[in-house]
């Protein structure tokens, strides 16, 4: 097998387990909790909290 092909077998497969990943996330709900973490974040460094 070439380098460029093992280069791109590679590239595809950490691809597609970042998408897999993000699917489960978002699947059972932690994008909400990642948004609601963000919201605290951002309204203490800006004073509000």
């Amino acid at each position: 097998m070439s380098r460029t092909k093992q280069i791109k077998l590679l590239q595809f497969g950490v691809f597609f387990t970042a998408v897999l990943m993000m699917f489960f996330g978002f699947r059972s709900g932690e994008a909400d909790v990642m948004f609601r973490k963000a919201i605290y974040i951002c309204m203490e460094c800006i004073g509000l909290g």
